[in-house]
């Protein structure tokens, strides 16, 4: 008995050691080891513990967001970002959730109908893929608990500290910033990772493109004041004193102004058209004007078919409108991210259920080609008739939302109406 009791210490002993060391092993495992406190790379550390905005553009200017702000004001520039918004915001929105009660559905929905404007927020929020990140303050009204208003911020307010955690650049601190207290900010950010906190702004690639078009409106201006105003050319005699040729030139000067030129009949004067000689330098521009343009619409597009239908053939045009409609998903879902945080802080200070949520409709879109199909072989077979399964999973309609009526075809109709004559 002695031995088997010594055993059985030597075995708990043991195991209150395994248990110990495996129980320090996992505690290592829950925590991040690779952090950018404890990595060699000294940039964010170097910087009060503030995250300076990674974006290539803004590092090599030196300059803070509102170089994008700048350049949000290119006519071209708002062409494409009015174009990219729209699809977003032309989609219907509603409050659903299975988890939740009709009552607490319609306390977040009239919230949305009757205190915000939806649309208005949804086009602040979208600026998140602009600038890369999207700062919205949430006001509260203290005396029932709710949201006043959902307002879009300056993304130039504020930053990221060495934690990633959200900092208000404030006049009290304008350079490391304040933290932001919970339950009041809510950020839509472009692709963030651990290493950049800030997103990727989609104005980056867009920098270059605008400064490039700007220049190069500038020179086609210089292009077609020189060339394409008609010059006045006149032609003298050798002989001719200088101080001639000076009066007579001060006179075609004044002339561009008074549409009036008198000259010696002996001088030949005529007017030279600039167009005539203009042709490849203007269309060198064009295209280098044309090339900018193109750039920008990808950046913030994704293609160009869209705001530059330059030929092309329809399997390019459903292909680029592919293209636009995965972007037009990416932005609804992230819309749909931001009023779902804003809809989940404030069902917790109302109820203990699961918070319903905020959802951005897809429009439907109708199979022309099966229905074109599936008309043609009821009127090729009139006998033939589809289910309401059929209905249901082909076209997307709900069992309560149509009937199967039963159609007598016309033979048996005239044949009826023929023989109710007879009597």
């Amino acid at each position: 008995m002695r031995i088997n009791e010594m055993i059985t210490d030597v075995d708990t002993i043991v195991a209150k050691a395994l248990t110990k060391d495996f129980t320090k092993k996992t505690k290592k495992l829950s925590k991040q080891i690779a952090t950018r406190q404890t990595s060699n790379d000294m940039l964010f550390s170097a910087i009060m513990g503030v995250l300076p905005n990674p974006d290539p553009i803004l590092k090599a200017l030196g300059k803070d967001m509102e170089v994008y702000e700048d350049l949000s004001y290119d006519s071209r520039v708002q062409a494409v970002v009015k174009s990219r918004k729209s699809s977003t915001k032309k989609r219907k929105w509603d409050i659903v959730g299975d988890g939740s009660t009709q009552t607490e559905i319609d306390f977040h929905k009239n919230r949305y109908k009757n205190v915000y404007n939806v649309n208005d927020i949804i086009s602040e929020a979208l600026d998140y893929f602009w600038y890369g990140y999207k700062v919205l303050e949430i006001v509260w009204n203290v005396d029932t608990w709710e949201p006043a208003n959902l307002v879009g911020k300056p993304s130039r307010w504020f930053s990221y500290d060495d934690s990633n955690k959200l900092r208000f650049l404030s006049n009290a601190d304008s350079i490391n910033g304040v933290k932001v207290p919970d339950n009041k900010f809510i950020v839509a950010r472009n692709e963030a990772t651990y290493d950049n906190p800030y997103g990727n702004p989609v104005a980056s690639p867009c920098y270059w493109p605008v400064i490039f078009r700007k220049s190069g409106l500038s020179f086609w201006f210089t292009l077609v004041e020189k060339y394409g105003i008609p010059w006045i050319m006149t032609k003298y005699e050798e002989s001719t004193k200088k101080t001639r040729i000076v009066e007579v030139c001060d006179i075609l000067e004044e002339s561009v102004q008074d549409a009036i030129v008198a000259t010696p009949n002996t001088w030949e004067t005529e007017l030279i058209n600039g167009n005539a000689n203009q042709g490849k330098n203007d269309s060198m521009h064009k295209t280098f004007l044309d090339f900018n343009n193109t750039e920008i619409a990808m950046a913030v597009l994704g293609n160009n078919l869209t705001t530059e239908v330059q030929g092309g053939s329809y399997a390019a045009t459903s292909s680029h409108m592919e293209v636009r409609e995965d972007i037009t998903d990416s932005d609804s879902d992230k819309i749909e991210e931001v009023f779902n945080e804003e809809i989940k802080i404030t069902h917790s200070l109302h109820f203990t259920t699961q918070s319903p949520k905020f959802h951005l409709y897809k429009p439907e879109k109708i199979d022309i080609t099966r229905a074109d199909r599936d008309l043609k072989i009821q009127q090729g077979n009139p006998e033939l008739k589809f289910t309401k399964k059929y209905y249901r999973d082909k076209y997307n309609l709900e069992e309560d939302e149509f009937e199967l009526i039963k159609v007598q075809n016309k033979d048996s109709t005239s044949g009826e109406k023929t023989d109710a004559s007879k009597q």
